[in-house]
């Protein structure tokens, strides 16, 4: 079964790593990293959700 939004549900797996402690936390991280961003129809909202996992990978990620 292929995935929708597949950029998307990468970005939310290596931010939801930070805060484990397993033996595959790096490997989402690093997964995330080397992925570009999604082009074509359903690219919104996976390249939205990966604007915001940059953000909090990269620890600038601020509420004001």
């Amino acid at each position: 079964m292929k995935a929708l939004h597949p950029v998307g549900l990468l970005a939310a797996l290596a931010e939801a790593s930070l805060a484990s402690r397993g033996t595959y936390a790096k490997e989402w991280v690093r997964r995330f990293w080397e992925t570009p961003l999604r082009t074509g129809g359903r690219r919104y909202y996976d390249n939205c959700l990966y604007l915001f996992a940059t953000l909090a990978l990269s620890g600038k990620y601020r509420i004001w």
